[in-house]
């Protein structure tokens, strides 16, 4: 892996220079990893393949995420329905997983956690690749994520094809909240930034 993609900081709206932004769609488009920081925490990114699942599994990962664009793409990745929807209107974008079921039991013979992305980058990226990308930030969501240069290439070289570094994300950062509504109920798999009663009064109005 090369020494990387390296940015300051992002602007107001959390975007990044378009030619950095380029070679991290190239990447991904040319199915390879990337780390990158998505909202705060630097993971493994790549799109969502058969293929890269796979290569997720190798490497250990348990707990993979997908990134979405709009709640589009949402009804073309998962089976929801209008309780759930409407929940997630009123939820997202607040830092929140979410579990549901997934339309791609034949491909990946599991369920994701999914998420729309606040930075503006990342929104920007998901455009321009047209697919959804899937993501973890380690072998699972309760390990600590890492955040120095060091540690992430130390860690992540031999998983990961290039990396995204932006240094206002290089110090530690509070994981998101996990949550399942798979089984017409809430269940809180992981607490983090949001507030799990927070979560549960939107849920239940």
């Amino acid at each position: 892996m090369s020494k990387g993609l390296v940015v300051d900081k992002t602007d107001k709206h959390g975007n990044i220079d378009t030619i950095v932004l380029s070679n991290v769609k190239q990447y991904l488009l040319q199915g390879k990893c990337i780390i990158l920081p998505v909202d705060g925490i630097y993971s493994t990114a790549a799109l969502l393949t058969e293929d890269n699942y796979l290569k997720f599994q190798k490497q250990g990962f348990t707990d993979i995420f997908v990134m979405i664009k709009n709640f589009a793409e949402l009804e073309r990745c998962s089976r929801i329905e209008k309780q759930e929807y409407d929940f997630l209107h009123r939820l997202w974008p607040d830092d929140v997983y979410v579990k549901l079921h997934s339309m791609f039991e034949e491909s990946f013979n599991t369920d994701f956690y999914y998420y729309i992305p606040k930075t503006g980058y990342l929104k920007t990226l998901l455009n321009q690749v047209e697919q959804p990308i899937m993501y973890s930030f380690k072998s699972d969501r309760k390990s600590k994520p890492y955040y120095s240069v060091t540690d992430l290439k130390r860690n992540y070289s031999r998983v990961a094809d290039q990396m995204l570094i932006i240094n206002q994300y290089c110090k530690e950062h509070l994981s998101p909240t996990f949550i399942d509504i798979r089984n017409k109920k809430i269940q809180i798999d992981s607490p983090g930034r949001v507030d799990d009663e927070d979560i549960k009064s939107l849920y239940y109005l």
